[in-house]
């Protein structure tokens, strides 16, 4: 586990140099309208990450001094005509105050300007705009009453605190000279980057993360500097950042990984139940004993419940049990050469031992494989593994009359394209879930506005001729297998059978910072009726739920009680 050496220090708190100036906070929160909605065409042509180098550098020297004119300062100097000031000067906002042919930068969800070659992220907006571009072209301007920014006069007022506030120009302007230079001589840049980390994923998750957080946006920033401001790793750093966004989408790919192609992970699967952490699956090509059902103890001579603790704090999940399923694979992730040396209690509890296993980026059949060779299925009754079946195969299946009964495997990704799916189990249209990406034209998230397809499919010629059909589900289905079950739920087109999905579906966007590749959900997802998906799922129509017995005799609990109950006859 590539955090045991972190000291106990970690789980209790984590260490802090000294107190954040309100200027670095003002900057942050300034930061984001002026990065994307300054009316100039040389926004692209800013040395965006010098200007940050140089103004944490600035902002920290100065400490508590001049804080609203150091922070008005430190933008003019690059050529951004903007003020910070302590009253607000729009008495009232109208929409007569902005011009008729007004244009302004209009975002549909947030793009990269490039994207590495052999990354394993890739942008996913392919819908929704190039690739080469933060926004579309520009458009005329919307006025709303319900946004939180003022429109004055050929400027927005927007404010930044409950004493500041900032003007941004609205008409098209140029930015001064200054803008591609930036000074050279900053002292200790890898001290300032975790705090450029914070500024820019804040401000991109401030606009263009579909959904609320738990906590208030000024309480995240306020965790993000006091990270920052930590003696750990940037990657640390990074990773505990980001656990404050419940989003099951959220990766963190480092420049190793990237180069690597791959993460890499012991070749063992575990499940943490009733406070004990039992292993569920091995790759039985580089585990000599059948590991099934025993309990881990230590792992890398560190208490299983330490372990589990350090990884919780940089994870992160739509639902807490997709969090912890977020654990137990961070638990499992090393480097390339490395091994994890684990110590597990056999079943009965008898007999003690060691394992050491080495880190690989080789795949193997997840849980289930092992449990399910235990179970014999009725003829009547045929299982569909969708998170490995082709869609050749898929029809194929369909098509035998010998199954009475079908139960889907959806504990998982799908393999297929389950729009033709969705078809055969369907005899009259069915509604699909809603998306809609965040499409912003001020700079403040209140004055956005989310676009949702409205979507049916056709039942096909031939639906499927089977009496019953069940889904296994669990916190692992996420993104487009919770699409597949939304609209099986919804539509009531079979049983579904297990435990709460992760929560998290819509497409996924991909930022870039200097070394890592971070993506987070950008797309809003929405049941059909229109109540709120993310961080609720789908939840089954029977829940069922492994226990610890259950996991210690290697048994697929949630399978059995399917096959038993397709198996009853109808109304039973």
């Amino acid at each position: 586990m590539r955090y045991f050496l972190l000291s106990l220090l970690l789980i209790l708190s984590f260490t802090s140099k000294g107190s954040i100036p309100e200027s670095l906070s003002l900057f942050a929160k300034a930061y984001g309208p002026v990065r994307y909605f300054y009316p100039s065409p040389d926004l692209q042509k800013v040395d965006w990450d010098k200007f940050l180098l140089e103004s944490v550098d600035t902002l920290q020297k100065l400490g508590y001094q001049g804080q609203t004119s150091a922070v008005e300062k430190q933008f003019r100097n690059w050529g951004f005509n903007i003020h910070i000031y302590d009253s607000p000067t729009v008495a009232t906002s109208s929409k007569a105050n902005l011009p008729k042919n007004n244009k302004f930068w209009y975002y549909r969800g947030y793009g990269q300007e490039y994207i590495p070659k052999g990354g394993i992220m890739v942008m996913l907006y392919r819908k929704f705009g190039p690739y080469g571009t933060h926004y579309l072209k520009p458009k005329k301007l919307e006025y709303s009453d319900t946004c939180d920014v003022a429109f004055g006069e050929r400027f927005w007022e927007v404010q930044l605190s409950d004493t500041v506030w900032m003007s941004i120009p609205y008409q098209p302007k140029k930015i001064g000279k200054r803008f591609h230079k930036g000074k050279t001589a900053i002292t200790s840049p890898d001290e300032k980057r975790s705090y450029i980390d914070v500024i820019e994923l804040w401000n991109i998750f401030h606009f263009f993360y579909p959904y609320q957080l738990p906590i208030t946006w000024d309480e995240m920033l306020a965790k993000g500097f006091a990270i920052a401001d930590g003696t750990e790793t940037r990657d640390y750093k990074i990773r505990h950042f980001l656990s404050y966004l419940p989003d099951g989408h959220c990766r963190v790919y480092s420049e190793a990984v990237i180069a690597n192609g791959a993460v890499y992970r012991a070749p063992i699967q575990w499940d943490f139940v009733g406070g004990e952490l039992i292993v569920t699956n091995f790759d039985t090509s580089l585990v000599e004993v059948n590991c099934i059902g025993m309990k881990v103890i230590e792992i890398d001579n560190y208490l299983t419940e330490y372990q589990y603790q350090l990884a919780d704090k940089i994870v992160t999940g739509s639902t807490p049990a997709y969090r912890k399923r977020e654990v137990l694979n961070e638990l499992r992730v090393g480097n390339p050469g490395d091994s994890i040396k684990l110590k597990m209690v056999s079943p009965n509890g008898q007999t003690t031992f060691t394992l050491t296993l080495p880190y690989t980026a080789k795949a193997f059949e997840g849980f289930g494989v092992l449990q399910r060779s235990k179970i014999s299925l009725p003829d009547s009754i045929c299982y569909i593994d969708l998170t490995r079946i082709t869609n050749k195969e898929l029809e194929e299946r369909l098509k035998d009359t010998t199954c009475r009964s079908v139960i889907f495997e959806m504990r998982g990704y799908p393999k297929i394209g389950f729009r033709g799916l969705i078809s055969w189990l369907a005899k009259s249209p069915v509604k699909y879930p809603l998306f809609g990406v965040r499409h912003l034209n001020t700079p403040s998230r209140d004055c956005s506005k989310i676009f949702s397809d409205n979507v049916s499919i056709n039942p096909a010629e031939h639906p499927i001729k089977s009496k019953r059909v069940v889904f296994l589900i669990n916190e692992i289905a996420i993104s487009a297998a919770e699409t597949l079950l939304m609209t099986v739920k919804y539509n009531k087109l079979a049983t579904i059978i297990g435990s709460q999905t992760a929560g998290s579906n819509g497409n996924m966007i991909s930022v870039l910072l200097p070394g890592y590749n971070i993506s987070f959900t950008g797309m809003e997802t929405l049941n059909q009726d229109g109540s709120q998906f993310h961080g609720k799922g789908v939840m089954p129509d029977i829940e069922v739920k492994p226990n610890l017995q259950g996991l210690k005799d290697g048994r697929d609990e949630v399978l059995e009680y399917a096959i038993s109950y397709i198996s009853k006859p109808i109304g039973e």
